[in-house]
């Protein structure tokens, strides 16, 4: 497994001379002790999270972070560190972890999965980006709408890890109600646009990001809002410049000026 039998030998316990994986994770002793010392080094205040002084996971613990997701399925999953104890000979722990989208750092980070409760800090546990909202544990805005995944969700019942959520907007779709408004647009209001908060919020505030016709009349709020910036016109009076090519329907005026309706009102000029 990895681990010299003298080195098992001398603990008494765990980890165990004849079995390979002493805590049945899937993951033989020595690519969790990956340094074979069979010493295993928690992460600082024992929190799990992208702290572990040698990027190891404890072979005497099932789930080291403690997300409900077990050590060998977060690898198997994710990646994070070598599966044949021969290859960390000298490597040192510059070649270990995977990239993700963090939003703590605003992008690229390093983090071992199974070490790491949440491993994007989007504030959605691994356990409930895998199991329950099929959001990527690797990246905090999964569809690219500078929604944060959780900013998206509101959480109905349970606890850490492992909650039950309600959608507000679709985090796996950059327009949940397709009316070709961004859902970043269609969450005006709400204090949660850009943001990339933590919790999600109601959209209390036309346009609707879960609604494609906002004001019920008959007209998508894409078609109504040509420029798509989530505004009435230029100021609130109703006329705009610029290309509106992308609205699917109308040509691309080059720049001349347009008028836009209402969103919000059903009968834009009363």
């Amino acid at each position: 497994d990895g681990i010299p039998d003298d080195i098992e030998n001398a603990s008494g316990s765990c980890t165990y001379v004849n079995e390979a994986d002493s805590d049945d994770d899937g993951l033989d002793d020595g690519v969790e002790d990956w340094n074979a010392d069979g010493i295993y080094t928690p992460a600082t205040a024992g929190t799990g999270d992208q702290a572990s002084v040698n990027w190891e996971t404890n072979p005497c613990d099932v789930d080291t972070d403690g997300d409900g997701l077990s050590d060998g399925e977060e690898f198997q999953l994710f990646g994070g560190l070598y599966q044949d104890p021969d290859t960390w000979k000298g490597i040192g722990t510059a070649f270990l972890g995977v990239t993700v989208m963090s939003m703590s750092v605003g992008g690229a980070a390093t983090t071992v999965p199974a070490l790491d409760t949440d491993s994007d800090d989007d504030g959605l546990s691994d356990y409930e980006e895998v199991n329950i909202t099929g959001t990527d544990p690797l990246n905090y805005d999964t569809d690219g709408d500078s929604l944060t995944d959780l900013n998206e969700l509101l959480a109905t019942g349970g606890t850490w890890p492992a909650r039950s959520f309600s959608q507000v907007s679709d985090p796996l779709d950059p327009d949940t109600d397709d009316d070709y408004l961004p859902d970043e647009m269609e969450y005006s209001g709400t204090g949660m646009e850009g943001s990339h908060g933590l919790g999600g919020s109601d959209d209390l505030v036309c346009p609707y990001v879960n609604d494609d016709d906002s004001d019920d009349d008959g007209l998508q709020d894409g078609v109504e809002d040509a420029n798509k910036d989530g505004t009435y016109g230029l100021a609130g009076a109703g006329m705009n410049t610029g290309g509106i090519g992308s609205t699917p329907g109308f040509p691309n005026k080059n720049g001349a000026p347009y008028w836009e309706t209402n969103l919000c009102d059903c009968d834009t000029d009363d």
